[in-house]
């Protein structure tokens, strides 16, 4: 939908989805956009930094054999940024709307 609201002119399509297999389901539809250059912005959840590589539930921090989410991402957007710091939300989140491309946030609110 929110490659639809983007195409439709309305606006930036955001998405937002939970992290792990939640996170994986927008691989595809985040590939269409890229390829059709249609700006997205995704947001997705992660575990807590202080459990990265630790075995958590869902960890995608790509540490000690974790799935690496920024690097999936990579693939199907021109510019993926994991947010460690929930005070540095904020400036991340500027950035895509001057860009206007295909975005990936892995987004770490505790």
């Amino acid at each position: 939908m929110a490659d639809g609201y983007s195409r439709s002119g309305a606006g930036l399509g955001v998405v937002a989805a939970t992290l792990g297999g939640g996170a994986l389901n927008l691989v595809a539809a985040l590939g269409e956009s890229l390829t059709s250059r249609v700006p997205v912005l995704a947001l997705v959840g992660q575990t807590p930094t202080t459990l990265d590589g630790r075995g958590s539930f869902r960890d995608t921090s790509g540490h000690n054999g974790s799935l690496d989410a920024e690097a999936v991402f990579a693939a199907v957007s021109v510019y993926p940024e994991r947010v460690l710091r929930p005070a540095d939300i904020g400036a991340a989140l500027s950035r895509p709307s001057r860009r206007r491309t295909v975005e990936y946030r892995q987004c770490c609110c505790r």
